[in-house]
């Protein structure tokens, strides 16, 4: 399932809300528990607790227009499918001139790898553990940084 509406970009021009000229928009995803019935399990699968209760569930993940309050895209898909590759089919509807936030759940060369080949700005929270350039960063003083950084060996490069 999509939605998006591009045509608010295209004849609203003076109603176009940015931030700093770019168009501000955040990413996100969750789990959607749907009611339990066999076709819906086949379609979007789910989890089993450790009492072998079965609950089926979909991932969705939308790419939300910040100052403007407007979905761009959504997209409900099976539960196996992760944050990232959601996030990934969501840059369709990206450009140059766009920043999009992602919380720390996103980070991967893969991804940053497909915005930077799209002209796509983009911050990310990063966990502690993302690479060791973060504790270092947390551990000074400074409030701001630039890293050029290299996906290891063994990442998958799109």
């Amino acid at each position: 399932m999509r939605v998006m509406d591009h045509e608010f970009y295209t004849d609203n021009d003076e109603r176009v809300r940015r931030w700093e000229a770019l168009r501000l928009m955040a990413t996100d995803g969750s789990l959607l528990n749907l009611h339990h019935t066999k076709e819906l399990n086949e379609c979007y699968g789910g989890t089993s607790n450790q009492h072998g209760n079965r609950t089926v569930q979909a991932r969705c993940s939308v790419l939300y227009d910040v100052p403007n309050n407007m979905v761009v895209d959504a997209v409900l898909a099976p539960f196996r499918q992760g944050e990232r590759t959601l996030a990934l089919s969501h840059l369709l509807h990206c450009a140059q001139g766009d920043l999009v936030i992602y919380d720390r759940g996103y980070p991967g060369f893969p991804l940053m790898q497909a915005l930077q080949q799209r002209g796509v700005g983009f911050v990310m929270l990063c966990k502690h553990s993302f690479n060791k350039n973060v504790p270092a960063f947390t551990r000074s003083a400074e409030i701001s940084s630039t890293l050029r950084m290299a996906p290891g060996h063994n990442t998958p490069i799109i």
